[in-house]
């Protein structure tokens, strides 16, 4: 059964922008199976992989991963 769903018209305006769709229902289904894909990688492996955080995560300049390995690191 298909129920209109309401979504904010500027939002669907952007996730057209963003994945090029051409219609309101292409932009709507692209941005879904993408965060299913997204989904399903994050919750296949309880385990990341270091390169999935490159750019995303930043360590302070001071941080000092061989004090760290010995266990002499001050919070």
């Amino acid at each position: 059964m298909n129920k209109p769903v309401e979504i904010k018209d500027d939002l669907i305006k952007e996730a057209m922008r963003i994945t090029g769709a051409v219609s309101e229902s292409e932009a709507i289904e692209k941005v879904v199976e993408s965060y299913v894909a997204q989904h399903r990688k994050a919750s296949g492996s309880t385990r990341k992989n270091m390169f999935d955080l490159v750019g995303v995560l930043r360590l302070r300049p001071d941080y000092d991963h061989k004090a760290m390995r010995a266990g002499d690191v001050a919070d």
